[in-house]
């Protein structure tokens, strides 16, 4: 600790160098994964995992804060979500009642379809007929 005199004279306390504490599990670490300037104070991250909710901590646009921007410049992977089918229902071969099942329902679906087509075809040949 400096004395009120060491203050004065512009003294500053040289501390040994201990690594840097994570903002989020307080750890210290000897190094850090990402480093963020947020008002003039410096904040590290230890890891991908304490880094996982930053947006929650720190706000949406944290990114701007961050120094250490050039560690990142490699590509992002992309995330494709795909579109859930809301009434998809998944056969499982290896429940063979259950995927006899739904193969019966699908080949009635697939017949009552053909007769559907069927009848709109002859219905349309009819009016073609009676128009003449």
């Amino acid at each position: 600790m400096l004395s009120f005199t060491d203050k004065v004279k512009g003294k500053k306390v040289v501390k040994p160098f201990g690594g840097y504490k994570c903002d989020k599990c307080s750890e210290t670490k000897s190094k850090f994964f990402i480093h963020m300037n947020i008002c003039s104070e410096d904040k590290y991250i230890c890891s991908y995992l304490c880094s996982k909710e930053m947006n929650i901590t720190y706000g949406k646009e944290y990114w701007n804060n961050v120094v250490n921007t050039e560690d990142f410049n490699h590509p992002r992977p992309l995330v494709v979500h795909e579109e859930q089918i809301k009434f998809r229902i998944d056969k499982d071969p290896y429940d063979g009642e259950r995927y006899d099942f739904l193969n019966s329902l699908d080949e009635e679906d697939e017949r009552i379809r053909q007769i559907e087509e069927l009848a709109y075809t002859i219905s349309n040949s009819d009016n073609d007929s009676d128009s003449e």
